[in-house]
């Protein structure tokens, strides 16, 4: 996919709850962003048995298409994280012939 794509497909919320996760595990929903640099989000993560767990963050850098940066904080006890702030950085470079190389 070209980094277009990408970009739209991690910002957009019909897109995150079409393209992110797995009908078996966990499911995007309720997405709810203001999309500028120090815009907040929310996002449900709806798991295959049922259970709704929320997390939201902020934008922290939007550089359309190249780059996302923006932190996450689950409200629930995540087994890794718990419920501590994360940054998570986003560089969409061109691979080979697109950002996922072979991607159709």
């Amino acid at each position: 996919m070209p980094p277009e794509r990408v970009f739209c497909a991690l910002t957009d919320g019909r897109e995150i709850e079409q393209w992110w996760g797995a009908v078996d595990v966990y499911r995007m929903r309720n997405w709810n962003a203001d999309t500028r640099v120090g815009g907040k989000y929310s996002v449900v993560v709806h798991r295959a048995d049922g259970n709704d767990l929320h997390a939201s963050g902020k934008f922290l850098e939007l550089e359309q298409p190249r780059k996302i940066v923006h932190t996450r904080k689950y409200e629930w006890q995540h087994p890794s994280l718990g419920q501590r702030e994360t940054t998570i950085t986003y560089r969409l470079d061109r691979s080979g012939r697109d950002t996922c190389d072979g991607a159709p």
